[in-house]
């Protein structure tokens, strides 16, 4: 059980970026996180599950690929334009009929939420990065004045919803670990401005 309770006064910049939990064999996880934030207050979180110890999967399907009893992972923002929530629940079944889609094997879920003004540009990356991910993947996409520089060796979506004028949620599978880490990477860099470091670099 995990179970995160943070506030962001006025001007603050609240930033939750932990690794992807991995869930194993056998294993049961609930986690719940709640962030509120005052008038003024920025924030970047990111809540992630990977299939577990994937590499371990095995030609016959056993193995540790989303293999465990149950994932629970609720997630509530407050912030000055309401109450948002996003809420996950799998067992072993239901996590792959959710992510093993059309053939392609996805092995990574993430939500990220942004608000605030100090994540103006990072709400803007990850827009572009939508259009630029749903191009790559063969949509008609029109307008796109894109200079996205990312180097993935698999597939990746990323949906973007918003709630007001502050709170942008965006929702990423990944076939790979790896070009979630990028994704992350690219879509918070522009934090290190206020952090010194960026996000999963």
């Amino acid at each position: 059980t995990s179970r995160v309770d943070a506030e962001g006064g006025s001007g603050a910049l609240l930033v939750w970026a932990p690794d992807a939990t991995m869930p194993y064999r056998g294993s049961r996880f609930v986690a719940g996180n709640r962030f509120v934030l005052a008038a003024g207050a920025s924030l970047a979180s990111v809540d992630w599950v990977q299939a577990g110890r994937s590499r371990m999967a095995r030609e016959d399907g056993s193995g540790e690929r989303w293999a465990f009893d149950s994932f629970e992972s609720r997630t509530t923002w407050r912030t000055e334009d309401g109450d948002a929530t996003d809420s996950m629940r799998l067992d072993e079944s239901s996590s792959r009929a959710a992510f093993d889609i059309g053939g392609i094997r996805r092995d990574v879920s993430a939500v990220v939420a942004l608000s605030g003004h100090r994540t103006g540009q990072a709400k803007e990356r990850c827009q572009q990065l939508a259009l630029y991910l749903a191009k790559r993947s063969g949509a008609r996409v029109k307008s796109i004045q894109n200079n996205v520089r990312l180097s993935l060796s698999g597939s990746a979506t990323l949906g973007i919803s918003s709630k007001g004028s502050s709170l942008l949620v965006a929702r990423l599978v990944a076939s790979e670990p790896e070009d979630a880490y990028r994704i992350l990477h690219y879509c918070l860099k522009p934090l290190e401005a206020f952090l010194g470091f960026a996000p999963y670099a």
